[in-house]
């Protein structure tokens, strides 16, 4: 006997729903984790994206405006949390003197070339990170500190700066001071 008055059925549902919520939540989430039903919902939000695209972009610029910090402390915090995880993989102090301030620890590439393959291999510094996250330590990249990683080029006149010293002057700035 269906119900057919409004109120009666709402009571009769919600009551239903109390006495078998347990029941019902497990069947709701066995249903949802099938692979039909998630290509279905995949297909669903591709096709109201599509035709809500300005409606979304327009909520989405009104809350970036509301909320400048909502994308920069993500993002920033999600930066700095790859960083850290680069660094724990590459040991996480200089190899040369040991120095582990993670504030000034870099990637060096052993055999140099670094700012070529930084430019021209990897399309952005997150990439070049994540990339750095399958890269056995030692073989081609090794962590410095700022300061050994300066010594380093200019003891394998790695830094354009100083060949362009080196060609002028005819002898290092340090010889010159010296």
């Amino acid at each position: 006997m269906p119900l057919k008055d409004t109120k009666t059925r709402r009571e009769y549902q919600h009551r239903y729903y109390e006495e078998h919520r347990e029941e019902l939540k497990t069947q709701q989430h066995l249903h949802s984790q099938k692979p039909e039903t998630k290509a279905k919902r995949r297909e669903y939000s591709k096709q109201y994206v599509a035709t809500h695209r300005e409606q979304k972009n327009k909520q989405m610029r009104e809350y970036r405006h509301t909320h400048p910090h909502y994308g920069l402390d993500n993002s920033r915090n999600w930066r700095r949390k790859l960083r850290h995880r680069v660094l724990d993989h590459f040991g996480s102090k200089c190899v040369r003197c040991g120095f582990s301030d993670w504030r000034t620890l870099q990637i060096d590439h052993i055999n140099g070339g670094g700012r070529k393959a930084l430019l021209n291999d990897r399309p952005s510094p997150v990439r070049y990170h994540l990339d750095l996250l399958n890269a056995e330590p030692g073989l081609h990249y090794q962590l410095l500190c700022a300061n050994c990683n300066q010594i380093k080029k200019y003891e394998n006149k790695e830094d354009s700066s100083w060949t362009f010293r080196q060609t002028k002057t005819k002898t290092s700035p340090l010889e010159a001071n010296g």
